[in-house]
């Protein structure tokens, strides 16, 4: 026999030898419904559910776990009553009894935001945010006021000002969110 020869009955040898290993396709089809079977008897949530056995999940979750939210909701809180008292320093102008009559930094800036320059009664038929009996003040001394008309500049940080609460407010919300989550 030559060596050509040898080495063809060795690769043939070879392959029956590795068929013969390898497990038929019936035999993977019975140890996957056996494994379907066990899984249906053993009801075990971790049979099916496996996002927190997942080291990527778990990663993840570490990490978030690690963020402080309580600091950074207390954070957010101090810095809404910065904006709230810088824009009642500018607002004041304008109207200066709208502080003692809405002392919610929330509802001040929201109405404040609302108003803007307006000087007529007609506009503040809209402050919906307000409960009643405040909104009825508020209207009332509006068209009272002795405060003046601000500035276009004033304006801007006006409406710079409450769009920065309104920023602070949905970065808290989403805060809360993933916290009650």
């Amino acid at each position: 026999m030559s060596l050509a020869d040898e080495l063809l009955a060795d690769f043939e040898d070879l392959a029956q030898d590795t068929a013969a290993d390898q497990p038929s396709a019936d035999y993977e089809a019975k140890n996957l419904e056996s494994e379907l079977v066990k899984a249906e008897t053993k009801k075990s949530v971790f049979l099916v559910a496996k996002l927190l056995q997942n080291p990527e999940s778990k990663a993840i979750m570490d990490e978030i776990s690690k963020i402080d939210i309580k600091h950074l909701l207390a954070d957010i809180d101090t810095e809404i009553n910065i904006v709230y008292k810088f824009l009642k320093d500018i607002y004041n102008k304008r109207f200066p009894e709208l502080e003692s009559l809405v002392t919610s930094a929330s509802e001040y800036i929201q109405t404040v935001h609302y108003l803007g320059n307006v000087t007529d009664a007609v506009k503040l038929d809209g402050i919906d945010f307000l409960p009643p009996a405040i909104k009825m003040v508020v209207t009332v001394t509006a068209s009272t006021t002795l405060g003046e008309k601000l500035t276009d500049e004033e304006m801007v940080c006006v409406n710079e000002t409450c769009q920065y609460f309104f920023d602070l407010m949905d970065l808290k919300v989403r805060f809360l969110l993933i916290f009650i989550i």
